[in-house]
Order: structure tokens, then sequence, then C-alpha cells
């Protein structure tokens, strides 16, 4: 028994020695990132087409752009959680005198996967009576081949108008 000890420990040492050996020679290839132009524009193309709508003052139009199951939420508002109240929400905010425009700019789009990406940005409000700036998340997703919007989260800063 004595004799098997120093044998066991010389395997162990060589069996180390190439388990090691074969990690250091193992090259890791870093995965190339798919190309996402596409999906970047169609998502750009979502949200001018948010925006746009929005400025026609077209609330069925901004409808269009989200999943049925949508909502916003302006922060220290309450959330507005599908298509109907959506639409409620538009036609409400339309009707208040003193809308101008609306101006959104995106600042960056992360994929979480294939088809959810997460893209920020900023913006301004125009009223009759001042500027309000806002900084957007907006959460879209892909169905059937189509980009719509999933949920949008907003932050208002500085005092409104």
């Amino acid at each position: 028994m004595i004799k098997l000890r120093p044998m066991l420990s010389f395997m162990l040492l060589g069996t180390l020695s190439v388990v090691a050996m074969s990690c250091s020679t193992v090259e890791q290839t870093p995965t190339a990132e798919p190309d996402r132009s596409a999906d970047e524009a169609a998502i750009r193309a979502l949200l001018a087409e948010n925006e746009a709508a929005t400025n026609r003052r077209d609330a069925a139009g901004v409808v269009e752009t989200y999943l049925p199951d949508g909502d916003i939420w302006i922060v220290g508002l309450p959330r507005i959680s599908g298509l109907d109240e959506i639409r409620r929400n538009e036609e409400e905010f339309y009707s208040t005198p003193g809308f101008q425009s609306w101006e959104a700019r995106i600042d960056t789009i992360r994929f979480l996967s294939p088809d959810v990406a997460i893209a920020e940005g900023s913006g301004m409000t125009t009223l009759d009576s001042g500027e309000i700036d806002e900084q957007f998340t907006w959460v879209v997703s892909r169905q059937n081949s189509d980009w719509r919007i999933a949920a949008v989260r907003v932050m208002v800063f500085g005092e409104q108008p």
C-alpha cells in the first residue's frame, strides 16, 4: 500500500498536467454579433410612425404602433394599459388646449433577444405654455414579423409649464 501512494500521486499529477495543458490551448473565439441593422431600422421607423401619428393628433395611428396589451407609464401618473385605454388617453390629450408637438430622439437600441429590444432616448413635448423635457424607454417586440411597442416608460424633467 505504501508503494501505491507515490504511484497514484504521480498519475494524478500527470492527469492534472494534461488537463491543464488542454485547457490552456483551447482558443476562445468570440461569438459574432448578428447583423441587426434591418431590425434597428424597422424599430426606428416604428417609433417615427408613432411620433408622426402623435403630431397629426391621430389616436388610431398611435394605437396601431402598440401590441394589444401594450402600456404607457409616465412616472407619477397612472399606467395606461391596453389599446382602448391608449386610444382614450391620446384622444383626451389631443383635445386638451395647448398641445403643439412631440419630438423623440432614439439614442440606443439594445436587443434582448431576436424579437425583443429596448430603445432609449429623449424628447420634448411642446405646449402653448412651454416645453417639457422627457426621457423615454420603449420595449418593442416583433410579432408576426412586425415590430410593435409593448411598453413605454417616460420620465419628465423639470417643472411642467
